[in-house]
């Protein structure tokens, strides 16, 4: 009973900086590796992007404690697939368990099915 109890605890951990910037988990749409281990972006109903790598307010990535957040920032969200140490890019991970993948074309991504995702600007990661 204890480890569930932790285990809801870090979701709802994982969740709450979204609410500084005015966002509902529920209308994450899907999550996208740009670049690994930096770039993750965060598109949620509407087409609003977040980006969410390690040098971000969101701090998620690919090693550490990164896959363990994002994983439970998506279990949270309620995402099929949520095993963010096998993300891949340039791929999309929709809510409802399909993965797209696509190609970096200047500032935006264009997906296998035809949808363009614009890229926002993430925080110098040199």
């Amino acid at each position: 009973m204890g480890a569930g109890l932790n285990d809801q605890a870090a979701r709802a951990a994982s969740v709450a900086p979204l609410a500084k910037f005015g966002r509902d988990p529920k209308k994450l749409r899907a999550v996208i590796c740009v670049e690994r281990p930096r770039k993750i972006i965060l598109l949620f109903e509407g087409g609003d992007a977040l980006p969410a790598g390690p040098q971000t307010k969101m701090g998620f990535g690919y090693s550490g404690e990164g896959p363990r957040n994002l994983s439970s920032f998506l279990k949270a969200a309620g995402f099929a697939f949520t095993e963010a140490e096998q993300f891949c890019a340039i791929r999309a991970y929709r809510n409802d368990g399909t993965i797209v993948e696509g190609s970096l074309v200047g500032d935006e991504i264009r997906w296998q099915d035809g949808t363009v995702t614009l890229v926002p600007e993430f925080p110098n990661l040199s």
